[in-house]
């Protein structure tokens, strides 16, 4: 939090926190005006990865025998 892009540090939990809430209120979702009353509303939420289960080798029918 309060980090410039350029300092070369991962994101936190607070970043994916405020991402969430933002991507969420884009969303048009009913939700407090700041992420921190959000966050403390839900304080049993979880954050998961989404996992990429594309085929890192897909077959010849996927690429139309070509």
């Amino acid at each position: 939090m309060n980090r410039r892009l350029g300092d070369g540090v991962q994101p936190g939990v607070s970043d994916w926190c405020c991402w969430a809430w933002v991507l969420l209120c884009l969303k048009g979702e009913n939700l407090p005006d700041t992420w921190q009353k959000w966050v403390a509303e839900n304080p049993d939420m979880e954050i998961l990865p989404v996992v990429d289960e594309t085929n890192p080798n897909p077959t010849d029918a996927a690429t139309d025998g070509n």
